[in-house]
């Protein structure tokens, strides 16, 4: 396995380890495990690229950004959260925050290879995306409102358009070095 997918590996594989860390953790109320494993993924991701400012700047756009819009479906009763530390009326958890954060991180490593492929990424998006918090539902680390389907749905557009407007922002970056 050469250098570079192995490094795509450890990234795909460290996403997945915070995603499960940060949703156990919510549904554990045990609120600082996903925030930590997601402070460790980022010091890791940092260490081991080589343009820190530009990864620096793509991490936190698209992890705001990321935020604000599960704080805005969060708002408008897509969704809603267990109890959290900040406990602010409209947004999301912290560990939403740390798991968008490293979401960031896949777009330049194991999911780079969709950054061209805007219908694919808005394919996948729209499956994915809802999968994700249907799974967060499942667990507890949050309650998709009802109805469900009606729900799942508003997830599966917001994601359809969210994912390639991310890949758009990561090429944007990278084209800006």
């Amino acid at each position: 396995m050469s250098r570079v997918m192995l490094s795509k590996a450890v990234n795909f594989l460290v996403f997945q380890i915070t995603w499960w860390a940060s949703v156990l953790g919510a549904a554990s109320s045990i609120l600082w495990l996903g925030p930590a494993v997601a402070a460790v993924a980022l010091c890791l991701h940092i260490f081991l690229v080589p343009d820190r400012l530009a990864a620096l700047r793509l991490i936190a756009f698209m992890g705001l950004l990321g935020y604000i819009t599960d704080s805005a479906l969060g708002l408008v009763g897509v969704f809603e959260f267990r109890e959290h530390a900040l406990d602010i009326l409209w947004l999301a958890p912290v560990w939403l925050l740390g798991l968008w954060l490293v979401f960031a991180t896949t777009f330049r490593s194991s999911l780079e290879w969709l950054s061209d492929h805007s219908r694919l990424a808005a394919m996948l998006g729209g499956v994915a995306g809802p999968l994700s918090y249907y799974a967060g539902d499942r667990l507890g680390a949050l309650r998709i409102g009802e109805p469900l389907i009606q729900k799942l749905i508003i997830l599966a557009l917001v994601w359809s358009l969210l994912l390639p407007i991310l890949f758009a922002c990561s090429r944007g970056v990278r084209h800006n070095r």
